[in-house]
Order: structure tokens, then C-alpha cells, then sequence
């Protein structure tokens, strides 16, 4: 495939691993997706990874010389030398992913938290390409942004900056442990508005609701059930606090919307910009993202050509 180097992006979720190689322009050469297999344990998703990657550089056709390196997204907090800190999708308490599947593959490998992949896909790649500051806001199952600011992600001296899951949404929140979703997770996310929906329909109902989602909260919406789009509203009202927060501190050109609970931005996206433009001195653009599964992906492979190339 001639001289030009290849980069490897993966992004391991909870459910799937997604990993593709790429060209330097960011096109897909080849692409593959399987379960994580999570409920197997850590040192079998970390087999099951390390396989993938294999079979990715096999079935490409590409030869080791030919590939620069890999980047790995991981739904955790990740230090700086690429060991995952802690990952409860995975199990993964202070796991040194990068060394091992250097040692592994013998390729240069480099984490990264899986949101500030998709940030920065979202900056190399994405409709957006080169706005800044940009904050990727993915709201999925929870609630996190990846925060790009002067070209660079902003990681936080902890590592820890874009955990807007944690924002509060009253004082009474305050000196109290969310241990399983942060304050504003609770609610802006596609958990929370399975949540909100289901409190409201046993309210209504006077039974509980079996297996509510976010998705067929928002089914339901498109459908006119009025229940559900008050649960909508009310779900937008907490994400607006999200973006109204992020811009007052960053003022970003742009706040990119990503995740599952995005694909559904026709129903909120409207009542989002008029709930927070009375409340700010400056606005930022509200995107939603047309990378979508893919902005993880080729974030990582950004990052490694990147970090590889200094």
C-alpha cells in the first residue's frame, strides 16, 4: 500500500470493541467490531482486545513497518502513561493497558479516555474540524465531555477535567457520594430519562413500568405520548444546565452533541438553545455529531499519529 503510514484506532466500550485502521487522512482501510465480553473478567477482555488488534493488522494486509501506532479509548480515567486508573465497565483498577499491548504488539501504543477520543475525532474529522475551544458533550447511558482547547485536550491535573457527570443540580446535593452516577448524570443522560419516565408513569399510573429506556422514552415521544415528551422537557432542562455551566467557564465556539441520546436532538435541540441563550452573555453553536461511532475511532488513531510523530 505504498509508503505512507497506518494508524490503529480502538474504542473498547463495555458491550463492543470498535477498531479500525486508518490512512493519514483519516479514511477507513479496514474495520472490525466485536463484544467485549465483559462479564468474562479483565484479563479476558484484555485477551479478547489484544486478539482484535491482531486481526486487524492480519486481515489489512498492512505489515507491522507499515503501521505507526495505536490509540486506545477506554470508558475509565486513564493516567498519563496510558494505565487504566479505573474502569468499572471493564473491571479495570490501575491496569497498564499501554504497556502491555506494546509489549504485546510491539507497536507504539497510546490511552486515552474515551470521550476525549471522540473530542478529538470530533476536531480532526468531524463537521466542526478545527473549531475552538470545542466541547464534545456525550450523552449517552451518562454524561461526559471532552474538552479541546488550543488544539490540545484538557486534561485537568488529575485527569479527571470534563467530568461534567458530577456538575450538581441543587445545594442539597452538596457533601453527599453519587457512587454509581453523578449528580447531573442522574438526570441528563439516557439512564436518567428512563428514570424521570418511569417515576412519572408510576406517579400517573399508580404501578411501576418495567423496562423503561431512554430510547423508548424518545419512541414514545415521536409517537405524541404526552408523558413522555414532558420527560423530554424535563430532561432538557438539566442538560441545558450542562451547557450553560461548560460555557460560562470555557466559552467554546462550539459544544458537539454525541452519544445514543443525540441521535434524538430533533425533539430538544430547539428548547436547548432557548432555555440557555436568555442566560448567557455568549452563546456557542449547538452541533450534533455526524461522526457518531466512528469519532472514537478515529480520535484514537489521531492521537497515536500524533503522539507518535513529536
Amino acid at each position: 500500500m505504498g509508503s505512507e503510514k497506518y494508524t490503529i484506532g480502538i474504542d473498547l466500550g463495555g458491550t463492543k470493541i470498535a477498531g479500525a485502521i486508518l490512512n493519514p487522512e483519516g479514511g477507513l482501510i479496514h474495520a472490525r467490531e466485536v463484544p467485549t465480553n465483559a462479564e468474562l473478567g479483565p484479563e479476558a477482555v484484555y485477551r479478547n482486545l489484544l486478539d482484535q488488534v491482531r486481526k486487524l493488522i492480519e486481515e489489512s494486509g498492512l505489515s507491522r513497518e507499515e503501521i505507526l501506532g495505536a490509540g486506545v479509548g477506554v470508558p475509565g480515567v486513564v493516567s498519563s502513561s496510558g494505565t487504566v486508573k479505573w474502569a468499572p465497565a471493564l473491571e479495570w483498577r490501575d491496569f497498564p493497558l499501554a504497556q502491555k499491548l506494546q509489549g504485546d504488539l510491539t507497536l507504539p501504543v497510546y490511552v486515552e479516555n474515551d470521550v476525549n477520543l471522540q473530542a478529538l475525532g470530533e476536531y480532526h474529522y468531524g463537521e466542526e474540524q478545527g473549531a475552538d475551544p470545542m466541547v464534545f458533550l456525550a450523552v449517552g447511558t451518562g454524561l461526559g465531555s471532552g474538552i479541546i482547547i488550543n488544539g490540545r485536550l484538557l486534561r485537568g491535573s488529575h485527569n479527571a477535567a470534563g467530568e461534567v457527570c458530577n456538575m450538581v443540580t441543587d445545594p442539597e446535593q452538596l457533601g453527599k457520594a453519587f457512587d454509581r452516577f453523578g449528580c447531573l448524570e442522574g438526570f441528563a443522560s439516557g439512564t436518567g430519562i428512563a428514570r424521570l419516565f418511569a417515576e412519572a408513569y408510576e406517579a400517573k399510573h399508580g404501578e411501576q413500568l418495567e423496562d423503561s429506556t431512554g430510547k423508548k422514552v424518545f419512541l414514545l415521544a415521536r409517537e405524541g405520548d404526552e408523558l413522555a415528551r414532558d420527560v423530554v422537557r424535563q430532561f432538557t432542562r438539566y442538560l441545558a444546565l450542562a451547557v450553560v455551566n461548560i460555557s460560562a467557564v470555557i466559552d467554546p465556539e462550539v459544544i458537539v452533541l454525541g452519544g445514543g441520546v443525540a441521535r434524538n436532538a430533533d425533539l430538544f435541540l430547539t428548547d436547548l438553545y432557548e432555555l440557555c441563550e436568555p442566560v448567557l452573555q455568549a452563546v456557542p453553536r449547538l452541533a450534533v455529531s455526524r461522526l457518531d461511532l466512528a469519532a472514537g475511532i478515529k480520535g484514537a488513531a489521531a492521537m497515536a499519529r500524533s503522539r507518535n510523530s513529536r
